[in-house]
């Protein structure tokens, strides 16, 4: 994982089909409790297709996989929530049913991941401490409450992660831990995929270092698959690594 930072709002504020379906969730999120219990939040599941949203999506997350950052080129990936849309987990079977709904149509709360770590993930969204409330907004949510799945705009992956030469991706904290393993950050074919990119990662670097040091840069642009693990390893090699 790299960070991704904040992310720059699609132009997509005043569009006329989006307001109609915002105000179809906000009428559902002012009903009583009791009476959500009863029915689930309808959402518009084409705005997540839409280009405006598809091309912002895919170009903050260089696309690629926000997750194994395995690019879009080898494998098949698609737009959802980091919040869960509905039934957040808890990490112990139990879940909570009104979040996130209300951040179904937020920029910041979409990003691109690849079929099987969305698979992996499902609706799991355990957190440190108390939940955010119910209609926290997205300005707020960050400050409210803590995931334990390391955040790729606002987290610091490499704070949570200690990547190796041989590909694996060590969790140092709870939060890299729970998401290593729940997302199978060192899953076989993951591993040896991510000890590749490393090893001709450490081999174009090495010739770089022999000659005049010039190209390592490119070794490092964050848009490439495993760039969280080539600037984790050139930043514990050379220290502070300008990206």
């Amino acid at each position: 994982m790299i960070r991704l930072g904040p992310f720059p709002n699609p132009k997509i504020a005043y569009d006329p089909y989006l307001g109609a379906s915002l105000r179809q969730l906000r009428d559902y999120l002012r009903r009583p409790k009791q009476e959500r219990a009863q029915r689930r939040a309808q959402i518009d599941e084409s705005f997540y297709f839409w280009e405006p949203v598809q091309s912002a999506v895919q170009e903050r997350c260089f696309e690629k996989c926000v997750f194994c950052e395995r690019s879009s080129r080898d494998v098949e990936t698609l737009i959802e929530t980091f919040r869960p849309l509905r039934d957040a987990g808890n990490g112990n079977g139990d879940s909570e049913q009104d979040h996130y709904v209300w951040l179904a149509y937020e920029p910041e709360n979409l990003i691109l991941v690849c079929i099987e770590c969305s698979s992996r993930k499902r609706t799991e969204f355990p957190v440190i401490g108390p939940r955010a409330p119910y209609l926290t907004p997205m300005s707020e949510i960050s400050g409210r409450e803590k995931p334990l799945i390391v955040d790729p705009y606002r987290g610091n992956p490499e704070r949570h992660f200690l990547f190796l030469a041989d590909g694996r991706c060590e969790g140092v904290t709870k939060e890299g831990r729970f998401t290593s393993w729940l997302l199978g950050l060192n899953e076989s074919r993951l591993l040896g995929a991510r000890a590749g990119e490393m090893d001709t990662f450490l081999g174009h670097l090495r010739a770089s270092i022999e000659t005049d040091g010039r190209g390592v840069a490119a070794y490092l642009d964050p848009r490439t698959p495993f760039a969280g693990a080539r600037i984790g390893v050139a930043r514990r090699l050379f220290g502070p690594v300008a990206v």
